[in-house]
C-alpha cells in the first residue's frame, strides 16, 4: 500500500523552521498585524472611561474574540488575507449591531474599523495581484496606514473628551496646531521607516526561503529525504548504530554489452529515465535512501514488508523502461542486522547503511535474472511467506554465495 511522500514531511519541517508552528504563527499575525486595531481600540477606551470599563464591557470582549479569531485565520497560509482582513470587524459588527441598534454605524471606534480594514484589504490585495514595485509600495503603505491608526483613535478620545467636532475643518485645524503637528509627522514618518523596513524583511525572507529550497533539495539529493529531515530534527540520530534493515539491490542485466554499442547520449537518456522511473516506485512506500551507482539502484527500507512492496513497484517501473532496449533489472532483497549512520570525514559524509546484510544482498541480486526478484529466507520468514497480491513466493534449490560458507535459501517472488 503505498505510503505518503516523504519530500511533504521534510517541507513540513522546513516551513515550520521558517515560518514557525501554527502557535507562532497566530501570535506573530495577532502581535503584527490583527492586533493593532484591537489594542488601540482598547488604550482608547481605557483613556476615555477608566481601565476597569475596558473588562466589563461586552463590546470590547467581542471585538477580542473576533480579532482573535481573525488571526487565527490569517496564520494559515491557504486564507485569503484580502477578505481575512474583515473577519473581526465583521464578528463584531453582526453582534453588536444588533444590541447598539441604529447608533451602532454613528459611533467613530465603528467607522474606523471598517474604514481601517477596508484600506488594509484593498492594500493586501495590490501586494497579491500587482507587480514586484506595486506590491512593495501597498507593503509601506499598509505599514503607514497601521501608523496612522494612532491618530485615528486619538481623535476618537479627544472627540470623547470634546475637544474636536469632526468637521473637515476642525479635523484640519486639530491636526495642524502646534501641539498636534509633531503627532502627525512622527506617526508619517514611522509608518514610511516600518514600511521600508517591512519591504526589507519580506526580500530577505524570499532569498532565504529560495537559498532553503536549494539547500534542502542538494542535501536530499546526495543524503535522502530521511537523513535530512532526522538530522534537523535530532542530529545525534545519525551516529553510527546497529538497525534492522531491508536492503534492495536492483541491477540492469546485458547493460554493459548494450553500452558497447549505443552512443553515449542514449545511454545517458535511458538511464535518466530509469533512474527517475524506479526512484518514484521506489519513493511510494518511504524509502530511508535510494541512490544509484552506474547502472545499480540500491534502496533501503525499516522492513521487510515495505521492500517486498517497493521491489515489485521498482521492476515494473524498470520494465517500462528497459523493455523498449531488450533489457531487464534483476532485484535482490534481503533483511537483517546493519550499521547505519553518517560515514565518512570532515568534508564529505554520507547517510547509508553497512554490513553482512548489505553484502549479502549484493549477492542475491546476483542471482536474479532479467525481470526477477529474489529474496533471502530471512525477509520470507519475517513476512511470514505473505507475498504481495497477484504474487507467489516459489522456493529456489540453496544456492552458494561469494562470502558465506554456506548455501543460502532463496526464494522467487512471481507476478
Amino acid at each position: 500500500m503505498p505510503m505518503s511522500d516523504p519530500r511533504h514531511e521534510l517541507d513540513r519541517l522546513l516551513n515550520d523552521r521558517l515560518e514557525g508552528t501554527r502557535i507562532q504563527a497566530f501570535w506573530r499575525e495577532l502581535l503584527t498585524q490583527s492586533g493593532h486595531i484591537l489594542i488601540l481600540k482598547l488604550l482608547a477606551d481605557a483613556v476615555s472611561t477608566g481601565l476597569l470599563s475596558v473588562f466589563l464591557d461586552l463590546g470590547d470582549w467581542i471585538f477580542t474574540i473576533g480579532i482573535c479569531i481573525q488571526a487565527a485565520c490569517l496564520s494559515q497560509r491557504k486564507v485569503n488575507a484580502v477578505w481575512g482582513n474583515f473577519i473581526g470587524v465583521g464578528i463584531y459588527t453582526l453582534i453588536d449591531w444588533p444590541l447598539d441598534g441604529e447608533g451602532f454605524w454613528a459611533d467613530p471606534n465603528h467607522q474606523v474599523f471598517w474604514l481601517f480594514a477596508t484600506i488594509v484589504a484593498c492594500l493586501h490585495w495590490l501586494q497579491r495581484h500587482g507587480s514586484v514595485t506595486v506590491a512593495r509600495l501597498g507593503l509601506v503603505a499598509e505599514n503607514m496606514t497601521r501608523s496612522m491608526l494612532v491618530l485615528a483613535f486619538y481623535v476618537v478620545v479627544s472627540r470623547a473628551d470634546g475637544e474636536l467636532e469632526i468637521t473637515s475643518g476642525g479635523l484640519w485645524r486639530f491636526f495642524w496646531e502646534n501641539r498636534h503637528e509633531f503627532l502627525v509627522w512622527s506617526s508619517i514618518t514611522i509608518g514610511l521607516l516600518l514600511g521600508m523596513q517591512a519591504v526589507q524583511i519580506q526580500t530577505q525572507r524570499q532569498q532565504i526561503r529560495q537559498t532553503t529550497n536549494i539547500l534542502r533539495d542538494l542535501a536530499a539529493w546526495g543524503m535522502g529525504d530521511y537523513a535530512v529531515t532526522t538530522a534537523m530534527r535530532d542530529p545525534r540520530a545519525l551516529d553510527l548504530q546497529r538497525r534492522d534493515r531491508a536492503i534492495i539491490f536492483m541491477d540492469v542485466r546485458s547493460f554493459t554489452r548494450w553500452c558497447e554499442v549505443t552512443s553515449p547520449d542514449r545511454i545517458a537518456t535511458l538511464l535518466d529515465r530509469y533512474y527517475q522511473n524506479v526512484e518514484a516506485a521506489a519513493s511510494t512506500m518511504r524509502p530511508l535512501k535510494v541512490s544509484f551507482t552506474g547502472d545499480e539502484v540500491m534502496a533501503i527500507y525499516a522492513s521487510p514488508q515495505q521492500a517486498i512492496e517497493a521491489a515489485c513497484a521498482m521492476q515494473i517501473a524498470a520494465q517500462s523502461v528497459l523493455a523498449n532496449h531488450d533489457l531487464g533489472a534483476g532485484c535482490g532483497i534481503h533483511w537483517g542486522k546493519t550499521i547505519e549512520g553518517l560515514f565518512g570525514g570532515d568534508r564529505t559524509r554520507t547517510y547509508t547503511t553497512i554490513g553482512d546484510t548489505v553484502n549479502t544482498a549484493k549477492r542475491i541480486e546476483g542471482k536474479a535474472a532479467a525481470n526477477m526478484i529474489v529474496v533471502s529466507d530471512a525477509v520470507y520468514q519475517a513476512i511470514n511467506g505473505e507475498a504481495p497480491k497477484g504474487y507467489q513466493f516459489v522456493e529456489r534449490s540453496p544456492e552458494v554465495v561469494k562470502g558465506k560458507a554456506e548455501p543460502l535459501v532463496l526464494w522467487q517472488l512471481q507476478h
